[in-house]
């Protein structure tokens, strides 16, 4: 399981160094401080592991921040789409389609879950 978060960390500054080596840093400053933000995350939640209730309250706050972080990233992906490719009007309805599709999925989920806090419920279905 460690090896695994440990190869996360090491992909995810990979894909850093990718952006600032494609000069694509100031078309996607959200996506580079999503990343940056994910690895510092990553690093706060390591030591916390071993005490559940430590880790599930900064887990939680870090959480909601994820959720805010997602939309504006994915805001500044579409802009940035929009702005490099032009995209035909047709491209803009399939992706209002599958945002609509996403949080129809997300509410879905909600009724599935199973009997957990209702705080976290909700912070994954939003995520």
């Amino acid at each position: 399981m460690i090896t695994l978060w440990w190869i996360s960390i090491a992909l995810e500054l990979a894909v850093l160094a990718r952006i600032v080596a494609s000069r694509l840093l100031k078309h996607l400053p959200a996506f580079f401080g999503f990343i940056l933000f994910n690895i510092a995350s990553d690093l706060l939640l390591a030591p916390l592991w071993s005490n559940r209730y430590e880790y599930t309250v900064a887990w939680s706050i870090i959480e909601a921040f994820t959720v805010v972080a997602q939309i504006l990233l994915a805001l500044e992906l579409y802009l940035a789409y929009d702005r490099l490719y032009k995209p035909d009007p047709s491209d803009k309805w399939f992706l209002i389609g599958c945002l609509v599709t996403s949080a129809v999925v997300g509410f879905i989920m909600l009724q599935f879950q199973p009997k957990a806090d209702e705080r976290i419920t909700t912070i994954l279905v939003l995520s």
